[in-house]
């Protein structure tokens, strides 16, 4: 074959493959994209309706009378980013000096944690704080970031409770996104001035997650990562973070204040495995609990009685009485 005929087949290999290389990676940005905006607006597609709202009320089947009666002051905190945080402090009638923060998870707010974990702490002679994360309630803020901007807003929260109630003991209960939010803080900011982390549900890795979450979309294994590194490379061009910065396993031999992890053993949303796996990385005082029957972030709602149980055990030891 002379060299004229094969600079041809060459050419010919070189036009035919050019425009499958581009309509191959056109295809992939443009479902990366896709699931950049899903991740980018989960905190709005998976907002609680009322029905909802009214469905897990009756599930946890509380009696609301304590919480309604309680004193309540709306507070608005600085975020370092410009935006206010919009909280609500409920001071329990006993005169505490126990307070819980409440961190929620993504389409939740403070009324969601509020109605799901405030009677509980109350009850057990917590003074109670919650708020709106970013992008989420009355809070401000344009996007959700899972955890890596978060947890410098939930920094100013503790830092207004302990303002507040100088000589409280503090504990923070976080719920899916907001157990991974609370893990990120206490692997990145001073532990001083809290005593215990309640992490329910959390993962421990954003990249991971969505790598699995992927097989609900039928997205082929092989595939997945570059997927995930084009939505990664977008949500750090329009968000400010990569998936993989948000990693709560990665800084949790920082922690040095005890933890509890809870996990529904149906979880198939963030699976347990997850847990497990902070849960072996932890250095120090922690527990874990398990919950039969649960799904993602419905812990509590299988069982309330063995989840303040749970809790109660866990913290007995650190809170004053």
């Amino acid at each position: 074959m002379g060299t004229d005929a094969f600079i041809k087949i060459k050419l010919l290999i070189f036009k035919i493959l050019l425009p499958l290389f581009i309509a191959v990676n056109v295809g992939l940005l443009a479902t990366s994209y896709y699931f950049y905006n899903v991740i980018m607006r989960y905190s709005h597609t998976n907002a609680y309706s009322a029905i909802d709202y009214l469905k897990e009320v009756k599930e946890l089947g509380y009696d609301y009378s304590s919480l309604n009666a309680a004193e309540k002051e709306h507070v608005d905190i600085k975020s370092n980013f410009g935006y206010n945080l919009k909280g609500l402090f409920i001071e329990n009638p006993m005169e505490s000096k126990n307070t819980i923060i409440l961190v929620h998870g993504i389409g939740r707010d403070k009324e969601w944690s509020i109605m799901k974990y405030g009677p509980l702490f109350l009850k057990n002679g917590f003074n109670v704080f919650a708020y709106d994360s970013r992008d989420h309630g009355r809070s401000g803020g344009k996007y959700p970031t899972y955890g890596f901007y978060e947890s410098d807003d939930l920094e100013r929260c503790i830092a207004y409770v302990k303002n507040r109630k100088k000589n409280d003991v503090i504990g923070i209960h976080g719920e899916s996104m907001g157990a991974s939010v609370l893990m990120i803080w206490a692997g990145k900011y001073d532990n001083d001035g809290v005593s215990f982390l309640i992490e329910d549900c959390g993962y421990s890795d954003l990249y991971d997650l969505y790598y699995e979450r992927l097989s609900d979309y039928q997205v082929p294994k092989f595939i997945r990562p570059v997927i995930l590194y084009y939505t990664s490379f977008f949500c750090k061009i329009f968000a400010g973070f990569n998936l993989s910065d948000v990693s709560p396993i990665k800084n949790i031999d920082k922690i040095n204040i005890p933890i509890l992890f809870i996990h529904g053993n149906e979880d198939n949303f963030v699976i347990s495995e997850m847990a497990k796996d902070m849960f072996n990385r932890k250095i120090g005082v922690k527990e874990i609990y398990f919950a039969p029957g649960a799904g993602h972030a419905k812990s509590i709602n299988i069982d309330v009685n063995r989840y303040e149980k749970v809790t109660a055990d866990f913290y007995d030891d650190f809170i004053r009485k």
